[in-house]
């Protein structure tokens, strides 16, 4: 009995789910009682990504989990819940352990999941009992004197002046009024906030910054927030006044379309457009993504932005058609925000309505990663797509999971190679990243975009390689409609 075997021989006959991966988080094993555990049979799991598996509030978890790892730690531990097809997730301990070659590099991972689902019940029963009264199950003495000196922990950030957000939010919940006795009382607060490891690293130095930080808040008036830290707070503010313009860019429609051809490879002919959003600042004059779109992304309004980009692409489709152009094709991308939301489908609908045009004129973006944030809602909402006639093409292809085990199962009509390996040909890894993709995307009846293609060097290795499709600035730039419809007429 080899070692593979023997691994096997143990790991099924024990009552956690052990299982091993690949360097990417794709599975290679699982041991068959995942199916008690998660609901789901162990044979259509592997070569599905680790991350797929894990309910959407505890991907910081197992980020934590894995970067650790990749930090050349040996062996990890943490606890996340997993998804389970029906019925509530299931918290499990996760350990991890690192599989490297004799030089040292990374070539997998082995874990198993332990379900510590009673454990954790125990634990929020024994929470619940120490800071509420048994008769009655209101709060007891030791809960308020805990939230009368009151601090709040916030982790995985991504910028620091995101934590401008967090008090915004726990700010509108504070002045919402209390009714009490038949009288409306208001709150008011004054909020000090400290980062971690430029304000101090050691807790007591944390609060003391976050205190020195809300006293200076109450001298400027109070009933606001300041950040200890004054090149952060200047971003914060920053970051603050673009939420601010972006909502009334909103109300007053200031967002419009460029629109970029794609081309067909084999005969050099507009086979489509890509509509890219931009920003026409009253001040500031007209914005590329990179200086917005972060923000709208991170507070929501990026689906809004996106229905007016859906309207304004329909109406142009409008005008295209009754031109004479039979079957325009227009690219959208959709944020992973405006693919959760529930009216993505309705926007849709109100769109095409509107402006009379045929829904097949639409081609949605999404990258892998939105795809595979809940799987399962996937596969519904593309579903219903298809089922409009709306076509979908999974963006930025590659720089994700870029597995099989996901992509053979999604109704997409087409890849997009991320522009990050077509600039790199003729480097031989990026060459033969692109053509693999090429090759993999036709073995699966897909259509393969390039994206990015700036010289005629990388032109000639997609012609030779058979890719369907381009885009770039090797043809144009992102320009204006009527410029596109220059183009068309030659």
């Amino acid at each position: 009995m080899n070692g593979d075997e023997l691994f096997r021989f143990l790991a099924e006959r024990t009552a956690d789910v052990y299982w091993t991966s690949d360097g990417q988080g794709l599975l290679t094993y699982i041991a068959p009682q995942v199916r008690q555990l998660i609901g789901r049979d162990a044979g259509e799991l592997v070569g599905e990504p680790l991350r797929s598996f894990v309910y959407e509030e505890d991907f910081a978890e197992a980020e934590s989990l894995q970067n650790a790892i990749l930090q050349r730690a040996s062996q990890c531990t943490v606890a996340y819940r997993l998804r389970r097809p029906e019925g509530n997730p299931v918290w499990v301990e996760a350990t991890v352990h690192a599989i490297r070659s004799s030089e040292g590099d990374l070539s997998g991972f082995a874990g198993k999941w332990q379900d510590i689902s009673e454990r954790r019940r125990i634990e929020e029963a024994y929470e619940f009992q120490g800071y509420h009264d048994s008769l009655t199950g209101l709060p007891n003495r030791r809960l308020f004197h805990d939230r009368l000196t009151f601090a709040m922990l916030v982790s995985n950030l991504r910028y620091p002046e995101d934590s401008v957000r967090v008090v915004q939010l726990v700010q509108q919940q504070i002045r919402e009024p209390m009714a009490i006795d038949a009288r409306e009382l208001f709150l008011t607060a004054s909020i000090g906030i400290a980062i971690s490891p430029q304000d101090g690293e050691e807790v007591a130095t944390l609060l003391a910054s976050a205190d020195a930080a809300m006293h200076t808040c109450k001298q400027f008036g109070g009933n606001g927030w300041h950040m200890h830290n004054s090149s952060v707070n200047e971003r914060a503010l920053q970051r603050l006044a673009v939420e601010m313009d972006l909502h009334r860019g909103l109300e007053r429609s200031e967002f419009i379309v460029r629109y970029q051809p794609l081309l067909a490879i084999a005969h050099e002919q507009m086979t489509a457009v890509e509509a890219l959003v931009r920003w026409q600042h009253p001040s500031r004059g007209e914005l590329a993504p990179s200086d917005f779109i972060d923000v709208a992304e991170e507070t929501g309004l990026i689906v809004g932005m996106g229905e007016q980009v859906i309207q304004s692409a329909c109406a142009q489709a409008s005008l295209w058609l009754a031109e004479g152009w039979d079957a325009p094709s227009i690219c959208i991308n959709v944020s992973a925000r405006q693919f959760e939301s529930s009216h993505l489908l309705e926007a849709l609908d109100q769109a095409v309505l509107k402006h009379r045009v045929p829904p097949s004129v639409l081609q949605l973006e999404i990258t892998e990663g939105t795809a595979l944030r809940d799987l399962d809602r996937t596969l519904r909402i593309l579903e219903e797509l298809r089922a409009r006639g709306i076509r979908v093409a999974i963006d930025d292809f590659g720089i994700g999971y870029s597995s099989l085990g996901y992509l053979k199962e999604l109704p997409v009509s087409a890849l997009k190679i991320d522009k990050t390996f077509i600039s790199g040909i003729p480097d031989p890894r990026d060459a033969a990243i692109v053509a693999a993709v090429i090759d993999m995307g036709h073995a699966l009846g897909l259509t393969v975009i390039a994206e990015g293609v700036e010289t005629q060097e990388q032109m000639a290795f997609l012609r030779e390689h058979q890719c369907d499709v381009y885009q770039g600035y090797l043809f144009s730039k992102p320009t204006t409609a009527a410029e596109i419809t220059r183009m068309r007429r030659g």
